[in-house]
């Protein structure tokens, strides 16, 4: 290996270790308290030294914004293998809500935040990773359009907007306890009853 390869090597295992200590953080105190200086004090770096690989706090966040993205997705992805459109979309949906729950810290990063986001229109880049996981969605119901699970005249980036909001709200009612508070009124799970009218919804051709 040469000079230029092996200076770009720890350049690049420098970066990893960065993100690594910056999910560390955000583990240990939450998305809200992540900071340059609790990220360099997790590595034993000096903070100049991560101000050499990203300009801010919200370009760090950026950068984990995307590790942890793509593990949601990777999460996701063997779902595809699922035959029916609308038993994939039923798993696709249950695999989301559990990952919210197991990694509430991950999930405010991916869809509440707006650091990622800031830091993302300040580059004038497209939210790729993002656009990712939603096109898993899309695809899912043009293959149910196809096979005629659905009906041929629905929006398809309407529908898949509908059964992602459908999904990010309950999420969201677990993380801030209030999914509790629906079911002690009606005596039911209210998470299973969503997705019983979901896969309704889904099965009557959205």
């Amino acid at each position: 290996m040469g000079t230029t390869e092996r200076r770009q090597r720890e350049k690049d295992d420098l970066r990893q270790l960065i993100l690594d200590g910056a999910a560390q953080v955000l583990a240990e105190h939450g998305y809200e308290k992540l900071s340059i200086r609790k990220v360099a004090e997790a590595i034993e770096y000096s903070p100049g030294t991560i101000y050499l690989y990203y300009r801010d706090k919200d370009e760090l966040m950026l950068a984990l914004h995307r590790k942890v993205f793509a593990r949601k997705v990777e999460r996701l992805a063997p779902l595809m293998d699922i035959e029916d459109p609308v038993e994939r979309i039923m798993a696709m949906g249950r695999v989301y809500v559990q990952n919210a729950i197991e990694h509430p810290d991950d999930y405010y990063l991916m869809f509440v935040t707006r650091a990622p986001m800031e830091a993302l229109a300040c580059q004038d880049e497209e939210w790729h990773i993002g656009q990712t996981g939603f096109e898993l969605l899309v695809e899912t119901i043009q293959e149910g359009i196809d096979k005629g699970a659905f009906r041929k005249d629905i929006s398809l980036h309407g529908s898949a907007l509908m059964l992602w909001s459908m999904v990010h709200g309950l999420s969201m009612l677990y993380l801030s306890d209030r999914i509790d508070v629906v079911q002690k009124l009606t005596n039911e799970n209210a998470a299973e009853q969503m997705f019983a009218q979901i896969e309704s919804i889904l099965k009557a051709g959205l």
